[in-house]
């Protein structure tokens, strides 16, 4: 699934609630890009990300991680004063997407600036981190947006989807299709043919594999 999976924060696969019961399923996932980031960092602003999660509602474990919330960062300014004690000053930019990782589409991004002081890098990425709210307000227009976005295109692509689906199937590649149908956030339009067609898959795969292990 590309090389945008270089680090899942453990326990990431969930869902985000919106209105309507919609359960859009979304990973957090760090890229090439934030492989520098103090480790101890990065595993607090994984933590401060299950938070944006949770404050928007986590109706528990998904199976599906075709949608990823990807931080990032950049280093605007930096400077070390001499103390005593010394101290590290960064002023850190902070982009937050959210990507559909089969397809490489971003559905949505927003930027969080914060000044960061530590006195090393380390405990000043931390503190930096640390600023980054659950309740922003950027954070959930960013999820809000791309929850729409990510339901609209479902909506207009579900012939496509569906086609796809249907011949995958008649590759006996059941695992793929039931994947592919069971993305299908539960708002969209078509949600219900699809869980109708990914029942129909399901038994199609389990006929398959019982006749299999009856042959052998």
């Amino acid at each position: 699934m590309k090389k945008i999976l270089l680090f899942v924060f453990g326990l990431c696969s969930t869902a985000i609630v919106y209105a309507q019961n919609c359960d859009i399923p979304l990973i957090i996932a760090f890229n090439e890009e934030t492989e520098n980031m103090p480790e101890a960092s990065r595993n607090i602003l994984a933590n401060r990300l299950k938070q944006v999660l949770t404050s928007n509602g986590i109706t528990g474990n998904m199976t599906i991680d075709q949608f990823a919330l990807i931080p990032r960062y950049d280093v605007i300014d930096k400077h070390v004063t001499a103390g005593p004690p010394p101290q590290v000053t960064y002023n850190l930019s902070f982009t937050f997407a959210i990507k559909d990782l089969c397809e490489d589409r971003v559905f949505s991004t927003c930027n969080i600036d914060v000044d960061a002081v530590g006195e090393n890098e380390t405990k000043a990425f931390i503190n930096g981190v640390r600023q980054i709210s659950a309740s922003s307000s950027q954070i959930q227009k960013c999820m809000e947006m791309a929850r729409a976005k990510i339901v609209s295109f479902y909506d207009r692509n579900y012939d496509i989807i569906v086609k796809k689906v249907n011949a995958l199937a008649e590759l006996k590649k059941y695992d793929e299709a039931l994947y592919h149908i069971m993305s299908i956030p539960e708002c969209c339009k078509s949600y219900s043919n699809a869980m109708i067609l990914a029942v129909s898959l399901y038994k199609n795969y389990a006929d398959r594999n019982g006749k299999i292990l009856l042959m052998k």
